[in-house]
């Protein structure tokens, strides 16, 4: 109550209790929700936030490093994509963030690629080398070359958030219709959200 009443009265120093001890969770909250505010962030993005599993908010020094990041970035405040960044540059640590992008070059995408990839899709950094290799294979098995598979992630990432299952459930759908596998791999091509 007090974060959203610190919220919308902008009376940090009212709101802040003399008995609350120095850098605790609640002001590191309060403190936190108003540099989020002062940035432009709407307050119906600061839930996502508040009830994250990393608790973004919470931290003080972790927090300011991630969104410096963040915004360096140049994601826009007022998008949930701002809040999907922030949540996942918070939860993963500089060594996981090397480790994931060695998965990327290792299947073909230079590093620039994973960070456009990241722009337009945050969670691009938070999906599993496991899952990431499977949709790799899964849209070989549509059709597609490597270079053609990395083009799909290149310019739709969300790709990696769909189940093998849904991927080829599509598949067979365009093909129930009459489609072959080549045309199916040519409307990937130019419209991954197709799948």
């Amino acid at each position: 109550k007090e974060i959203v009443e610190a919220d919308k009265s902008l009376k940090f120093e009212t709101l802040c209790h003399s008995s609350m001890p120095q850098g605790s969770a609640q002001k590191n909250i309060i403190r936190n929700v108003l540099v989020l505010r002062e940035l432009g962030v709407p307050q119906k993005l600061l839930l996502p936030l508040l009830i994250s599993k990393f608790q973004p908010v919470c931290g003080k020094e972790k927090f300011e490093e991630s969104l410096k990041k963040v915004v360096e970035m140049g994601f826009d405040p007022t998008t949930f994509k701002f809040v999907e960044a922030l949540q996942v540059v918070y939860g993963l640590k500089e060594e996981t963030v090397e480790e994931k992008i060695s998965v990327y070059k290792s299947l073909g995408l230079a590093v620039h690629d994973v960070w456009s990839m990241f722009k337009k899709w945050p969670n691009t950094l938070a999906i599993s080398e496991k899952k990431l290799t499977q949709k790799f294979e899964t849209l070989k098995k549509c059709g597609l070359l490597e270079d053609e598979v990395r083009s799909v992630f290149k310019s739709w990432p969300v790709v990696l958030a769909l189940s093998e299952k849904n991927i080829l459930n599509t598949i067979e759908t365009f093909l129930g219709l009459g489609f072959s596998r080549d045309e199916f791999g040519m409307m990937v091509k130019r419209f991954p959200q197709c799948i």
